[in-house]
């Protein structure tokens, strides 16, 4: 077996004429699948549209590797002719010497310097920065950029961060290797490049995933505009999987099928450190995603200090059991969220950044928003939260202070504790709030949202050292990955 991969550094047609009888085969790429040895003339005609191939040249003793970076022959003309087909050379460049600009160009097999001929053509008249784009090429800058990325490799991080919470630092590094396995420090550092590249790609990345680019809004004109979260399309949503007739129209006894089931709960590995920021760093996502927009966050604590509202059941006094010392130095100790109890997916606008442990006031906002204008159309909401015992104590008297449009809405909660948070509570917590003895609930655990924590807790790390906009931005993108993953498994 060492043997067989041995012999793959090295070639079967080393020495041999190429096979178009012009030249020796003197090049060979390392990535094109069982390729046969060519001359200069070949490989270059051979790799004309995929330019970030590693080409190696066999100088009589071994290869060489990046073989055409100094031979200036590989480059990239973005020039198309009237009918937008791909031409070789833009045919209004200018007579001379050839109007050449050097690029450091990320693909995902490492960083590459390539030559680039901008088009001049009237109808591309446009930024360099748009030409880039037009051939899958997303610039680092909008002005003059000198570094750009592949969108294979802007999707390729976006899978990897998403499915294994790797950081971009960690990308780069591993890109940086496999250009130079012996002198990756020698390459250029472009990780603040592309930590900004891939921001505004997750952005624009999640306007198509939920349809905004396309102009969703006007096919379900009944969700909030501009919305970038993907909604459970299996629970009870007038307007789009049932109809306002059909909703009035549901009996008692199909209850359980015509109840948004939801649940709230705290994490409190989500923090953010109290460190110098960039107090310009604000959220691509514009308050649209999942975090409740700034402005009504800014708007609704301005007077109010929350506190832990810790209670008196005896057994589960959540804000009580929260070690002090796990806040330190934090200047956001965790957030809130609240999603659909039975299918996982969170809420829009429904995480709310804690200040201080898990106050009453943050899950008043977090409902508030997530469940919106948009849920006077229900008439039945049952809602879990491991501690609703005391929860739900003034909630109407705060909602009615608060936001008093919402109150018919807030009218309409019944409230349970998840099934295995109710084993702390009081004997009499666990008669009336178990979802064992209740009607009307199927199997509903009211745990779900548990299972949601496991997946931002891997990227809580590098979160709680990020600006504030990055931060919410991170977040939302995971939210977003976490919704999308339920979408392709509930139909299963």
């Amino acid at each position: 077996m060492q043997a067989l991969i041995l012999a793959g550094f090295s070639h079967w047609q080393v020495g041999q004429s190429c096979d178009c009888g012009a030249a020796a085969a003197t090049f060979r790429c390392v990535e094109c699948f069982n390729a046969p040895m060519w001359c200069h003339t070949c490989v270059v005609t051979q790799h004309r549209f995929i330019p970030f191939h590693r080409i190696e040249r066999w100088d009589g003793q071994k290869f060489v590797q990046d073989a055409l970076k100094d031979d200036r022959v590989l480059y990239l003309h973005l020039g198309q002719d009237r009918q937008g087909r791909s031409v070789q050379r833009c045919p209004h460049i200018p007579p001379g010497p050839a109007q050449l600009r050097e690029l450091t160009i990320c693909d995902s097999n490492g960083f590459h310097t390539r030559f680039v001929e901008f088009c001049c053509c009237t109808r591309t008249d446009g930024g360099h920065w748009e030409q880039l784009l037009s051939a899958r090429l997303f610039p680092a800058t909008i002005h003059q950029p000198q570094t750009a990325f592949t969108f294979g490799v802007m999707k390729q991080f976006q899978v990897h961060s998403l499915s294994s919470k790797k950081s971009a630092y960690d990308y780069v590094k591993a890109l940086c290797q496999l250009t130079s396995h012996t002198e990756p420090e020698a390459i250029a550092n472009r990780y603040r490049e592309f930590l900004l590249a891939c921001r505004i790609w997750r952005a624009l990345a999640l306007q198509r995933r939920t349809g905004q680019a396309h102009g969703f809004d006007a096919y379900v004109p009944n969700r909030r505009a501009r919305s970038l979260v993907l909604r459970c399309p299996a629970c009870p949503e007038v307007g789009f999987n049932m109809t306002s007739a059909q909703m009035e129209a549901a009996e008692e006894n199909e209850k359980h099928k015509f109840t948004l089931f939801i649940s709230t709960d705290g994490n409190f590995k989500l923090q953010r450190k109290n460190k110098r920021d960039d107090p310009d760093d604000i959220a691509l996502n514009g308050g649209h995603g999942y975090f409740i927009p700034a402005e009504d966050y800014k708007q609704y604590f301005k007077d109010i200090k929350p506190s832990s509202d810790a209670g008196t059941c005896s057994h589960l006094k959540a804000a009580r059991m929260q070690n002090i010392a796990k806040f330190k130095n934090a200047v956001i100790t965790g957030v809130v969220a609240v999603q659909c109890a039975r299918h996982g997916f969170y809420l829009p606008q429904a995480i709310v950044d804690l200040l201080k442990g898990e106050g009453f006031a943050f899950t008043d906002a977090a409902l508030r928003s997530g469940l919106g204008m948009e849920a006077k159309h229900l008439r039945w909401i049952r809602l879990a939260y491991d501690i609703w015992c005391q929860y739900q104590v003034n909630l109407l008297e705060r909602i009615k202070d608060h936001w008093p449009e919402m109150l018919p809405i807030f009218n309409k909660i019944d409230g349970a504790i998840g099934k295995m948070h109710i084993l702390n509570h009081q004997e009499r917590c666990i008669f009336a709030f178990n979802l064992n003895f209740l009607f009307h609930v199927g199997l509903t655990t009211g745990e779900l949202i548990e299972t949601g924590w496991a997946e931002h807790n891997l990227t809580a790390g590098s979160t709680r050292e990020m600006n504030d906009g990055h931060r919410h931005d991170v977040i939302d993108g995971t939210c977003d990955h976490w919704n999308w993953q339920k979408t392709v498994r509930l139909g299963a």
